[in-house]
Order: C-alpha cells, then structure tokens, then sequence
C-alpha cells in the first residue's frame, strides 16, 4: 500500500513539445472527446493542471496535452509527481478509472443543462449537445411514467433457465 504523500504539489509552465504523451496510456482519445476538451480549454482556459513525471511523460492529461497541441499552445500548466514504477502507473489507471465510476444524478444534471441552455450558454462546452439534452430529458419523462406504472406487488412468473430459481 502506497504511502500517504501530504507533499505540496507546485504548478510550473512547461513547453508543450518538451513533454511526452505516455505510450503506455490506456485511454483513448476519440475526434468528439478532443474537440470537446479544445472547446473547454478556449472557453475556460486551463482549470486544472496535468500531472507528468520527473522524464516529462505525461502521468494524467494525456487528452489535455494533445489537444492543447492542436491548438498551437506552447505552454501548459504542470506538476511533477514523484510517483514512479508500478505506483505511477496504477495512478493513471485510477485518474480515469475514478471518474467512470462516479454516477450522475440525472434530473441534476438536467436541470443544470436546462439553465444553461435557457440561459443562451453554449451548453455543447460542457460535452453535452442540445440532442443529448432533448435524449436525456425525454429518457427522464420516461422513467417517471415507468416508476408510475410500477406495482411491487406484481406477481412475475420468472424462472432461471440455467439453475431453476424463480421470482
């Protein structure tokens, strides 16, 4: 188990093309992901650093790195971690890793798409497109009817095909 590391992370400015994208990366960055992130990066600027290692490879912000390429940067905001080997490696993991097992509460998220929307915000900034929000808002209506129409006391006839439990 990895030590617990209290030590203050300190952002510095490194050129772009002094870093390198870790080959080792297992995410991959498709044309709506990275265009999303540039959209991001124009409107917000740079909100968070990314993390690289001592030899400058990206550890987390691989998509970051790439698409602040795209956009000519030629600096970008940076701390160093001291993380190597198997911890470095299983840290990347989890950068990604974490963030797909969050769960989003939908009718939040709808509501804050919704007031965004309304309030003329280009609301594809968020990664969400106006289809998405029309798809997500129509999946909600449904579900309030299905939770309506929904009778726990429902008697259901099913049996396991495979080891005969039925419900």
């Amino acid at each position: 188990m990895a030590k617990m590391n209290n030590a203050k992370l300190i952002p510095e400015l490194l050129p772009v093309d002094k870093l390198i994208s870790d080959p080792a990366n297992a995410r991959k960055h498709n044309e709506r992901n990275l265009e999303t992130i540039k959209a991001s990066l124009q409107a917000f600027g740079q909100q968070k650093p990314i993390v690289v290692g001592k030899d400058n490879t990206v550890v987390a912000g691989n998509g970051m790195l790439q698409a602040a390429k795209e956009l000519g940067w030629t600096e970008i905001e940076a701390v160093r971690t001291k993380l190597t080997g198997a911890e470095r490696k299983a840290y990347a993991i989890a950068d990604n890793r974490t963030a797909e097992l969050a769960e989003w509460d939908w009718s939040k998220l709808a509501d804050s798409l919704q007031e965004l929307d309304n309030g003329q915000f280009n609301v594809d900034l968020t990664g969400f497109s106006g289809a998405d929000i029309e798809s997500l808002m129509h999946g909600l209506d449904n579900a309030a009817i299905k939770e309506q129409e929904y009778d726990e006391n429902l008697a259901t006839e099913t049996k396991c095909p495979k080891c005969g439990y039925e419900w």
